[in-house]
Order: structure tokens, then sequence, then C-alpha cells
């Protein structure tokens, strides 16, 4: 399955990242990945177009909350997923109504939230 849709994730978390970015790819998207909430935004600031932002929500310097509200203050259209391995941090996300997922977590359960959220 081939979507060409671009997608960058943001955990700081080198195995989970990877692991992440594997699956993605290997359904056909185009994965960029980061270890620090401020390459992601210097990625945006730069004009970088994600179709997918996912993000975890315990990062260096900024939350994957705060990461998610400081995207969509300058791009309010941008589609997020929200992930973490605490299912009560993912609370602040689904007040706001941002998809959110709890490590681990089932591929394919993941592949059909990343899809239902690209093509919302």
């Amino acid at each position: 399955m081939s979507h060409e849709k671009r997608v960058l994730v943001v955990d700081d978390e080198l195995a989970i990242r990877l692991m992440v970015i594997r699956i993605l790819n290997s359904e056909g998207y185009l994965v960029t990945g980061c270890g620090h909430p401020q390459d992601a935004l210097t990625a945006l600031l730069r004009g970088d177009e994600y179709e997918l932002i996912i993000t975890d929500v315990g990062l260096p310097g900024m939350t994957g909350i705060e990461l998610s509200r400081t995207i969509l203050e300058h791009r309010p259209e941008q589609r997020l997923v929200i992930m973490s391995g605490d299912r009560k941090s993912l609370k602040p996300a689904c007040d706001s109504g941002i998809p959110t997922i709890t490590k681990p977590f089932d591929r394919q359960q993941f592949l059909r939230l990343v899809s239902e959220t690209v093509a919302s």
C-alpha cells in the first residue's frame, strides 16, 4: 500500500521512534523522525509540510501536549496524534479533541488510527 503521505514522529526514546517509523514506512508513509520538540518546531518553521504529526507526551523541554498546542497555534488544520505509556497523561489531548493512543499499542490499532486521522 503506498500512501505517499508525509508523517513527522517526535519521540525522545530512540527505540520507540524507530519502531513507529518502521511501522509507518512499511505501509508506504514517508516518515521523518526527531527526538526533541524543538527539532519538530524548526522543521515546521522551515516550511516542512506533514499530513500528520505523531508526538509522545514525555519530551525534553516541553510536553507533547505543549508541542501540539504550539503547532496548532501556527497551523490550526494540522492533524496530530499524541501517544503515551500513561493513559492519564493523555487526558488534556483527549479533552481538546486530539486523537491519542496508549503505548504499548497494537500495530493494526495504530495503523487504523493513523489512517483515520490522515483521512479526517
